[in-house]
């Protein structure tokens, strides 16, 4: 039980929380090279 909460809590993060981050930040800083690659 406690290694399936592990786990999905590291998919999580790994899978949604971190690239959406590294989405937002990329647009933030308004560098076209930076995000292009991130919306194809």
């Amino acid at each position: 039980m406690v290694s399936w909460i592990i786990s999905r809590l590291v998919v999580l993060i790994f899978g949604t929380l971190y690239p959406a981050y590294s989405s937002y930040k990329a647009v933030k800083t308004k560098n076209v090279k930076e995000y292009v690659p991130l919306l194809l």
